[in-house]
């Protein structure tokens, strides 16, 4: 997003809480510089109930990559594969349509991921890789 897209959604946010808006407006540059030198940013702050948070595992020894998450999409409901280059750049390498919510991903030490279905009723589900795909 450019400087001229970001202003007026920044300026909102301002517009919203006054006195949030100097850690906001922290968070929010230091999330830009992130982008800009490793392509991802985390978010270390505040818990805030209205954010859809979930679990992030990471694959330190992936043979994906040097460094591979599992990212599960509430608002997409879709289960992620992203890489990091060995600059930290990240990289969508596969998408899972779960077609549903998905609150929390896990890996197992055998390798299985596991998955909480954030729904009314939820699931637990154990993925397993497909032996037929390529």
């Amino acid at each position: 997003m450019s400087d001229e897209e970001r202003k007026p959604l920044l300026d909102e946010i301002r517009r919203n809480d006054p006195s949030a808006w100097p850690k906001v407006r922290r968070g929010i540059e230091q999330a830009i510089r992130d982008v800009a030198e490793r392509g991802y940013c985390t978010s270390l702050g505040d818990w805030v109930p209205e954010i859809h948070s979930l679990g992030v595992p990471l694959d330190v020894n992936s043979p994906y990559g040097i460094l591979s998450a599992l990212i599960g999409g509430l608002a997409s409901t879709a289960l992620l594969r992203i890489t990091f280059d060995a600059d930290g750049n990240a990289d969508e390498a596969e998408r899972w349509n779960m077609e549903a919510r998905i609150r929390d991903v896990a890996v197992a030490p055998d390798g299985s991921v596991w998955v909480i279905e954030d729904d009314n009723p939820g699931r637990l589900r154990r993925l397993t890789p497909n032996a037929t795909a390529n």
